[in-house]
């Protein structure tokens, strides 16, 4: 018993350094295991990444750097192409187009900052491409009321929501107004009609005029709209006035010594035409026939003094488009005044070369239609068709 307790205790650390080498191996096998196992694993995420995860991740890539080249692209197309200004002209045709703040440069004002700037083109974008692209019947414009089967005017609605948040941006900041966003706005509100939007209009309006020199063209333009805006609320007598201070225009300083009077300014020129049909009409539309004939016949003498001067031999689509204008509004008033005293005009509406007029007479034999927009820069030029043919007085 003695010798084989003896031998036991030799043995033990024999057996126990056995069986430590043996633990050994076993996690030395198993380590292995499991780095073969991770590097499986390893292969095999990597297996998926590549046929699962990586094409639309690369995808996603893709579309998201068109998206921004796109939307990059098409800011810079507006600043500079879409809202680019007209040149300018001895005839004047660029103090009719569109000023987004940039003044004869085009585009928008930098000062002005990125989101007030992003806005301005984005109302640029909607009013121009939208068009009338029918609206739900659902509007957060305070000045187009929510309808049951909505409207036709939802690019002038959301030009007008960019354009009031860029104007409550920019109060917010502490910045003034541009005096071109606000009459941008004011136009858009004209174009809505609701009597919301007339009224806001003619406040702003009404605020722009204040700002503007007495006697400037700025003004006369800005009476003539007031005059067409109070005659869309039903103030006949409130737009003869407008109309009337529209024609006073101071003579212009060109040098030193010198000046110029408003008849021979082609851009003043149109306007005084202007101005005369939107007062013979308004007289004519309420009846009044001795002081339609009366402003019809000082307004048609006037044109036919600008017309005494002869085109020139190669004349610019710029002077075509100014004789036409002038020859058709004095066809309108020799049109009217030779008609009889039976004569009643219908259907007027008036929006300056923005609009048209649209005449009958009680007899239905004058008939006068005047077409949509003068722009030689970007529609050419448009001859509108019209005829006379009045009874004997």
């Amino acid at each position: 018993m003695l010798r084989s307790a003896a031998l036991l205790r030799q043995l033990r650390p024999k057996f126990q350094h056995a069986r430590i080498q043996q633990r050994r191996t076993i996690i030395n096998q198993s380590s292995g295991l499991q780095r073969a196992v991770r590097a499986q694993m390893g292969q095999d995420l990597r297996r998926v990444g590549t046929l699962v995860i990586l094409p639309p991740l690369i995808a996603l890539t893709y579309i998201t750097a068109f998206t921004i080249a796109g939307f990059t692209g098409l800011q810079i197309w507006l600043e500079h192409v879409g809202m680019a200004a007209g040149d300018a002209t001895p005839w004047g045709w660029e103090a009719d187009s569109e000023d987004w703040t940039g003044g004869s440069r085009g585009g928008t004002d930098p000062t002005l900052g990125v989101l007030p700037r992003f806005a301005l083109r984005s109302a640029w974008f909607f009013q121009h491409w939208i068009g009338e692209i029918p609206s739900s019947g659902r509007s957060e414009s305070p000045y187009f009321p929510t309808t049951l089967f909505g409207g036709a005017d939802r690019g002038n609605q959301l030009a007008e929501q960019q354009i009031m948040w860029a104007m409550q941006y920019l109060v917010k900041v502490q910045k003034p107004i541009p005096p071109a966003v606000l009459l941008r706005h004011e136009e858009i509100l004209e174009k809505l009609g609701t009597p919301a939007a007339l009224n806001k209009a003619w406040n702003e309006c009404l605020m722009l005029l204040s700002q503007a020199p007495r006697g400037s063209l700025e003004a006369a333009k800005l009476s003539l709209k007031l005059g067409n805006l109070a005659a869309r609320r039903g103030l006949d007598d409130g737009a003869i006035r407008l109309w009337e201070e529209a024609l006073k225009l101071t003579p212009s300083s060109i040098s030193p010594g010198m000046t110029q009077t408003p008849t021979e300014i082609p851009v003043q020129q149109r306007h005084l035409a202007d101005v005369y049909v939107q007062l013979s009409s308004i007289y004519a539309s309420n009846e009044n026939m001795g002081a339609a004939r009366v402003i019809q016949s000082r307004g048609s003498d006037l044109i036919a003094s600008f017309l005494d001067a002869p085109p020139s031999e190669s004349p610019s689509p710029e002077e075509r488009l100014h004789y036409l204008h002038e020859q058709y509004s004095r066809d309108f008033s020799q049109g009217c005044t030779s008609c009889s005293s039976d004569c009643r005009c219908s259907g007027y509406r008036g929006d300056g070369l923005k609009g048209r007029f649209l005449f009958t007479l009680q007899n239905g034999q004058l008939r006068g239609h005047r077409g949509n927009a003068y722009k030689p820069n970007l529609l050419g030029i448009q001859d509108s068709t019209h005829s006379w043919s009045c009874p004997p007085a």
